[in-house]
């Protein structure tokens, strides 16, 4: 099965879309090449699609994807000292 998507946000390195079969669910796509690194302009762009989201009422579920070719998302969450 494949899904077509409707463009809500573009940047050069983020963009955000909704599924047009399940417009409650968007998309999060990274596109800082060649491997998604993190650097100022990335972080920007990353909270302007993360604000938009978060403020779109209709957006009920957010998935994070890599818009790379075989590249991959990576979270890391450093432990919580106790």
């Amino acid at each position: 099965m494949s899904l077509s998507f409707r463009p809500l946000w573009r940047s050069k390195l983020c963009a955000l879309d909704l599924i047009d079969e399940s417009p409650e669910i968007a998309v999060l796509w990274l596109n800082n090449a060649p491997v998604n690194a993190l650097n100022s302009a990335f972080m920007r762009d990353l909270h302007a699609a993360l604000t938009l989201a978060e403020s779109t009422p209709a957006i009920r579920a957010l998935i994070i994807a890599s818009g790379l070719s075989q590249r991959y998302v990576l979270v890391f969450f450093p432990p919580t000292p106790y």
